[in-house]
């Protein structure tokens, strides 16, 4: 086979470079050609694992097979991780490259910071030294995506920087949630606990135990999210200012409330004002309660969805419900659901042979509007035999008028 061939058959895809000669391994053109036919930029053993020593010591053909392969400079050689200008370049366009940089320029603070600008992840491939470099650290903070991985570059930092008060309470202020990665005697500080979970409620969770059960933190917490209530003591779960500010601020947190707390009518109001469906974390006798029901949905049509199974069969209830929100028929029991005037009220188009048979049913099984009923029998006598009728015309004219 002649360098020509190999060159086409490398091509067309029928070779790949392990398959060719070793003497046409040295050829730079082709080298790269098989990187670009990779399957993908992150491939793990790549063309270069078959390349000749000496196109893997060569800086340009390195920064070019770079632009094809991320992962080129592992499989560089000695000189080439330890070219500081040729690591640059490339930790510039890819971070993670900096763990196969050489010893020396992981611990070269340009270098790294280099690295930490494009992914903060880079941090972890750094020295001991500038892993508790402020700046550096700072600068890796910066990155919030941090390739899809949870948490913050905080977690690649050394600890003693963890261990400075100094520097905590500075990153705290960036996204409370920081003070997850610091040293734990800083966990039980009053006043960095405050600061972080001004900035984000969540933060209480890594707060220590007895801050946890310190009011004045958990109402500031509460303040910026109310579903931090999770992470407060049980007895402050219990407190009923403290649940009434959590709920204030986030429906949702009703559901961290005591059970006391949560058979608590004026609280299980004021949760279900916010959030609808908080009505879930209320206790059965209250969602069985017809009459606390129809204050609850008079506020939220939607907690319908979650009053017991006898009050969403009620006819009554759910017109309340709908009244608020069309879209609590879909949680009425099925047998209301195709009922012309409920979907009427819920807001849609329905016809005048559907709005007055239902408006028959509801005369016949006197479930109809007091209102109408009593303006009607009022004008005609309840004894009246056409009342039946007129009844059903105004009816079905109070949705088809409108």
């Amino acid at each position: 086979m002649d360098l020509s061939e190999a060159k086409e058959r490398l091509r067309d895809g029928s070779l790949s470079l392990d398959q060719i000669p070793l003497e046409f391994r040295a050829d730079q053109e082709e080298v790269l050609n098989a990187l670009s036919c990779s399957p993908g930029k992150y491939s793990g053993r790549s063309a270069l694992f078959y390349a000749s020593d000496d196109l893997r010591s060569k800086p340009d053909f390195i920064l070019k097979a770079a632009k094809e392969n991320h992962l080129t400079l592992g499989w560089a050689s000695r000189d080439i991780r330890g070219n500081k200008e040729v690591v640059v370049e490339i930790v510039r366009e890819w971070g993670w490259a900096l763990e196969w940089a050489s010893k020396e320029l992981r611990a070269d603070r340009a270098v790294v910071l280099e690295a930490v600008r494009q992914t903060g992840c880079a941090l972890m491939f750094a020295c001991e030294e500038l892993r508790s470099d402020s700046e550096i650290v700072l600068e890796a903070l910066k990155d919030t995506y941090l390739d899809g991985r949870d948490g913050s570059a905080l977690k690649y930092a050394s600890a003693s920087i963890l261990e400075d008060r100094e520097f905590i309470l500075a990153v705290v202020k960036l996204d409370g949630q920081n003070l997850q990665y610091a040293a734990k005697a800083l966990k039980a500080d009053r006043e960095l606990v405050r600061e972080a979970v001004k900035v984000n409620g969540k933060a209480l969770a890594y707060a220590s135990y007895e801050l946890k059960a310190d009011k004045e933190i958990v109402l500031s917490a509460l303040k910026n999210d109310g579903t931090a209530l999770q992470f407060a003591s049980r007895e402050l779960q219990s407190d009923w200012e403290v649940v009434r500010e959590a709920i204030e601020e986030s429906g949702f947190a009703f559901e961290y409330a005591s059970s006391e707390l949560r058979a608590n009518r004026v609280l299980v109001l004021a949760a279900v004002k916010n959030f609808g469906y908080a009505f879930l974390y209320a206790t059965n006798d209250l969602r069985a309660d017809k009459e606390f029901v129809r204050q609850v949905v008079r506020y939220r049509g939607e907690a319908l969805m979650y009053a017991s199974k006898e009050l969403r069969a009620d006819r009554e209830l759910v017109i309340e419900a709908l009244s608020n929100n069309g879209l609590a028929l879909r949680y009425a029991d099925i047998t209301l659901q195709s009922d012309g005037i409920l979907m009427a009220i819920a807001g849609f188009s329905i016809s005048y042979e559907q709005l007055s048979l239902s408006a028959y049913n509801e005369f016949d099984q006197q479930t109809y509007d007091e209102l109408l009923y009593t303006s009607v029998s009022a004008e005609m006598g309840a004894t009246s035999p056409d009342i039946r009728d007129e009844y059903m015309r105004r009816r079905v004219d109070q949705f088809q008028s409108e």
